[in-house]
């Protein structure tokens, strides 16, 4: 089975219905947060770990007083582990705006060398085929485009935002 994320842009009504009741994540999230109020979704597939060790140079860390370290894996745990690989997380406006600002100073092309095909093996990344490094770096940066579109959004409209590994 792999290991997917996937982001929601959620509004502050929904953050707080989801903070009032963690314990129905699972069923808020499939049944409530796909609607209209929502500004978006984002599936970054199995890229997860990779592009975080892309942003931030280690396969887990995440550093709070660093926003672009929260893109993938940042945020503050949320109910009990729903989707089996961990709690989802979420992240206030307030963060989200933060990362989105990171993410607009974000060099893309900067980012397809600096790091070598040896350092994503060192790593030892989940679901990342140096084999084929170059195409994976591609890959990686159209996955990164995206999530800055999808964070600018969200912040566009004061949402929060959940991910969750499933």
């Amino acid at each position: 089975m792999s290991m997917c994320a996937y982001f929601e842009s959620i509004s502050q009504r929904k953050l707080k219905k989801l903070l009032a009741n963690p314990d129905a994540i699972h069923d808020i999230v499939w049944s409530d947060l796909h609607d209209e109020e929502n500004s978006g979704f984002f599936d970054l597939h199995k890229s997860w770990q990779a592009l975080h060790f892309l942003l931030t140079g280690t396969g887990w860390d995440v550093d709070p007083e660093v926003p672009i370290s929260k893109v993938v894996l940042g945020g503050d745990e949320v109910g009990p582990d729903a989707f089996g690989y961990g709690p989802a997380r979420f992240m206030k406006p307030d963060v989200v705006k933060q990362v989105a600002d990171a993410l607009k100073n974000v060099d893309l092309e900067e980012l397809r060398t600096k790091y070598s095909k040896e350092d994503f093996t060192e790593a030892d990344l989940y679901s990342f085929d140096a084999g084929d490094f170059d195409e994976e770096i591609g890959i990686l940066i159209d996955y990164l485009d995206g999530l800055i579109e999808f964070y600018g959004e969200a912040a566009d409209k004061g949402n929060a935002v959940l991910t969750y590994i499933q």
